[in-house]
């Protein structure tokens, strides 16, 4: 081999990431074109991606990628830890986050051309053959404000993972909550980094707690009589109606601590609840109101 072949070598393998004797086959078989080489090993990783389709995928790493006050989040699964704990399997989903941004949809998404011809799909095939497991993407979803200037995004990632490529809008993790805010006047107006403050410290609590209502009138008729009847013999119905409805209403406001976001106590702060944090928060913050509007949690 010499000095050119070498070099078209190391490029083949730098692009590709396969094996250098993977690498070094395709070539020979192309007769050192690069491109033609480059090809096959495409078309070697469709193939090892075909056989692999059926094999169990149970581990794997969440992606979120943060761009413009839109959220992207997705799944990407393999079958042992040890490849999702690989630095290049990392590297890789880092890459796979940062192009997600701009679609909205999972067939869109792994549909789409990267900057070298080839689909993201075929991206992912080539792992498939480089890490010897399957993989999938899966859970794919899109969170953004909808035009309104006055709501912002933000999340917390559990169980981040250093990335080799520093990019600040990228996180890699095991689980994740994105919290939207909205403001009655445009957030312009305030500091951002302490509204990003905010807004992960709410998350970090939604993600620690997973509480299953953001607020106490999103409990609907139903599930509050649901609630009520599992009390049972915990509340003695002998006694006067205006007794028994306060020992309700008393298990009740402990059923809010525990289920709902807004109600429960500031896992930092114990000594007060989530709400009053937000209400305190404002304050301090000049804010004439913030409203939590949804948050959403996923988890491997």
């Amino acid at each position: 081999m010499d000095s050119k072949q070498s070099e078209i070598l190391k490029k083949l393998r730098e692009k590709t990431s396969f094996p250098m004797n993977k690498c070094l086959n395709a070539l020979r078989e192309s007769n050192w074109n690069e491109a033609d080489a480059e090809k096959l090993l495409i078309a070697s990783g469709d193939k090892a991606a075909i056989k692999k389709s059926d094999r169990e995928t149970s581990c794997g790493l969440m992606a979120v990628c943060g761009k413009d006050n839109t959220f992207t989040v997705f799944h990407i699964l393999c079958e042992t830890d040890s490849v999702a704990n690989n630095e290049k399997f990392i590297e890789f989903a880092r890459v796979l986050s940062v192009e997600s941004a701009s679609h909205s949809e999972i067939d869109e998404f792994l549909d789409n051309k990267m900057s070298d011809g080839y689909t993201v799909q075929n991206f992912i095939n080539t792992k498939i053959a480089l890490f010897g497991e399957n993989i999938k993407v899966i859970n794919f979803s899109k969170h953004n404000n909808k035009g309104d200037e006055n709501v912002v995004l933000g999340c917390y990632v559990h169980g981040q993972k250093q990335l080799a490529s520093k990019d600040g809008n990228v996180y890699i993790g095991t689980s994740a909550v994105i919290t939207k805010l909205k403001c009655t006047s445009s957030l312009s107006n305030y500091n951002e980094e302490k509204i990003g403050s905010l807004i992960k410290d709410i998350s970090m609590q939604a993600l620690a707690m997973q509480p299953k209502y953001l607020t106490v009138d999103a409990i609907s008729e139903d599930d509050k009589k649901t609630m009520i009847e599992t009390f049972g013999d915990e509340v003695d119905y002998s006694k006067p109606p205006a007794v028994v409805e306060k020992i309700i209403a008393g298990k009740l406001q402990k059923f809010y601590k525990q289920c709902v976001l807004l109600e429960q106590e500031f896992i930092k702060n114990p000594d007060i609840i989530i709400k009053d944090f937000i209400e305190d928060f404002k304050k301090e913050n000049g804010f004439t109101s913030i409203d939590v509007l949804e948050y959403f949690y996923d988890k491997l």
